[in-house]
């Protein structure tokens, strides 16, 4: 038998954002011609970010509650964990760069990801006001919310509508994409707790794909009597689409 990590081993572990769900629809995202934009699509047509203020909010909040960097000198160069790199990369191209936000929110302090939590907040100056982002595994920050954010309101997020969530959630993962929430406050000071009474902002949809040579390889070793056990911290819908993909 062999246990084999997935990430970086089964896949090429060179993410990109593919999609967002918030509450207003579900939005592809794909890079123009000169891949230094991005195209947000619903439903098959192309649509202005500025249209959707959750939009807005998650690319925010994924390039502000960020540990990776952007190589000033070259935007194709990247520090920092592969999937926070994703996010930084796809809020570049669509107007939203670290960089350019922390001019507008200086970050206060950073509530480190947390393994038992799953999750990881930063906190900002926002004009005497301290705004708190969050992001994390889907079933964390849905936990931690109390509300959401649909056409310019804040809606109680009562079970009826988490179920919604974790079902988009779900339908997101069997599609082979790694899911992350964001989630986001107001409070009064950066001493504050950050995990509770969160505004849920929508969903993330990262795309790892799996090595090309990698099939091959399990098939050698399937014929040589060897069995492969992929070993993963992704929800089940995401390790199922790989596992069909090198199989």
């Amino acid at each position: 038998i062999i246990f084999t990590d997935k990430t970086g081993t089964l896949t090429e572990n060179k993410m990109v954002v593919r999609s967002y769900q918030i509450a207003e629809g579900y939005f592809e995202v794909s890079r123009t011609s000169n891949e230094d934009k991005l195209t947000f699509s619903k439903e098959g047509i192309n649509v202005n970010t500025n249209s959707y203020p959750s939009l807005e909010n998650c690319l925010k909040i994924g390039a502000l509650c960020n540990n990776a960097a952007i190589d000033q000198q070259s935007s194709k160069s990247f520090i920092g964990d592969p999937m926070e790199v994703a996010l930084l990369s796809v809020g570049n191209a669509s107007g939203f760069s670290k960089g350019r936000l922390l001019k507008y929110y200086p970050e206060l302090r950073e509530e480190a990801f947390d393994p038992e939590k799953r999750m990881m907040a930063t906190y900002h100056n926002d004009q005497g006001k301290v705004f708190v982002a969050v992001k994390g595994a889907p079933e964390s920050v849905l936990k931690a919310s109390s509300y959401y954010f649909e056409n310019g309101e804040s809606i109680t997020l009562d079970q009826d509508k988490r179920k919604i969530w974790q079902k988009r959630n779900q339908e997101m993962a069997a599609d082979g994409l790694r899911v992350l929430a964001f989630a986001y406050k107001w409070v009064a000071n950066e001493k504050e707790m950050p995990y509770d009474n969160l505004e849920f902002a929508g969903l993330t949809g990262i795309a790892d794909p799996a090595r090309p040579e990698i099939k091959q390889a399990i098939q050698q070793c399937r014929s040589a009597g060897i069995r492969i056990v992929m070993v993963t911290g992704d929800q089940a819908g995401t390790a199922q689409k790989i596992a069909r993909d090198v199989c």
